[in-house]
């Protein structure tokens, strides 16, 4: 037990924090030692002193009512568990882990509820909660290091000038490391590392995301595509040194007759790899050790807007994605996928 809860243990301080509470909570108190009593009858003195103590704390907590309730209805199973849990684990600790694995499962279930929603508006959707979650990608670009920096985005904002088209998002300002055009979404972000010589920051590495918009299916032409804008990138004269460029080129399908990467340089400076929603759903999933099809029913009846949420958070999300007409292009869009 935490140490700034062993005043606990001893019957006179537990008596009095009994009396400091109000008549109601005295009663729920009451009330949920009685339930657990009636439920675990053969429970020793020592845990049913423990759980009185507990239940005065959590009384006069903010929450405390609510978990109160809960535990009242938690079974003996399940007892055993929380029990371990804590045992091993700090709540602090336990709360971090959970949060990270739940925002992750989050974002997997999301993504399969989208990728195949005719109605679904995957510019204002599916595509920022892909391009956010880097992880997708491989674990090196798990890193918080990955940012949009002022750097890459002059450079990107040149390359893509004639591409990006304004009218698709409500308040491009809140999504620096986005770009959208009228057949995609882009997320650019990059590290900075110190030169070795100069003792000077640098550009390292860029990641950039490309996500197609509609039912498309990744060929040929999209990776040549994709490695004029890397070269556009490197020769626009505003990034500093030759960093490394790593290209993914999303859609529904990919043409059987591409590659699974395309390198170039040598050494290999810059790969672009084409790949599916499916792909990258299966391969979360993996990297999870399967966690999100073992709590998949933790899941199933979230509404598909409080998953993203979850993700993007809801903060951050209304200001982007509220209130963006639906165009007729996404009207037929949407109608030819469904047919």
């Amino acid at each position: 037990r935490p140490q700034e809860n062993k005043e606990l243990d001893c019957p006179s301080n537990r008596q009095h924090l009994m009396l400091s509470l109000t008549p109601l909570g005295k009663v729920e108190v009451t009330e949920f030692v009685n339930s657990f009593v009636e439920k675990f009858p053969s429970m020793n003195a020592d845990i049913l002193s423990a759980a009185v103590a507990a239940a005065v704390n959590l009384e006069k907590s903010r929450s405390g009512k609510e978990l109160l309730a809960r535990l009242s209805t938690v079974s003996e199973s399940e007892i055993d568990l929380l029990a371990r849990l804590l045992d091993e684990w700090t709540l602090r600790d336990a709360m971090i882990v959970l949060d990270e694995i739940s925002r992750r499962t989050a974002t997997i279930e999301a993504i399969k509820k989208l990728k195949g929603d005719p109605s679904a508006d995957e510019l204002h959707t599916i595509h920022p909660l892909v391009a956010q979650s880097r992880w997708l990608f491989g674990p090196e670009y798990d890193s918080p290091a990955y940012l949009s920096n002022t750097t890459i985005q002059a450079a990107a904002t040149r390359v893509f000038k004639k591409k990006v088209d304004v009218s698709q998002i409500g308040n491009p300002r809140q999504r620096p490391d986005l770009l959208f055009a009228k057949d995609a979404t882009f997320g650019i972000t990059c590290v900075d590392d110190i030169d070795s010589d100069t003792q000077i920051a640098k550009l390292e590495r860029v990641l950039l995301i490309e996500l197609k918009r509609g039912d498309a299916t990744i060929v040929l032409k999209h990776i040549t595509q994709a490695q004029e804008y890397v070269q556009d990138l490197l020769n626009c004269g505003l990034l500093d040194g030759c960093p490394r460029i790593n290209a993914f080129v999303v859609g529904y399908r990919v043409d059987q007759k591409l590659q699974s990467r395309y390198g170039q340089g040598e050494p290999e400076n810059v790969r672009i790899q084409p790949l599916t929603f499916d792909q990258l759903v299966r391969t979360a999933e993996k990297r999870l050790f399967g966690l999100s099809q073992a709590i998949s029913n933790h899941f199933s009846d979230v509404p598909t807007l409080k998953l993203l949420n979850s993700v993007l958070g809801a903060e951050a999300t209304r200001p982007l994605f509220a209130d963006v007409p639906v165009t007729a292009e996404k009207k037929r869009a949407a109608k030819k996928r469904k047919s």
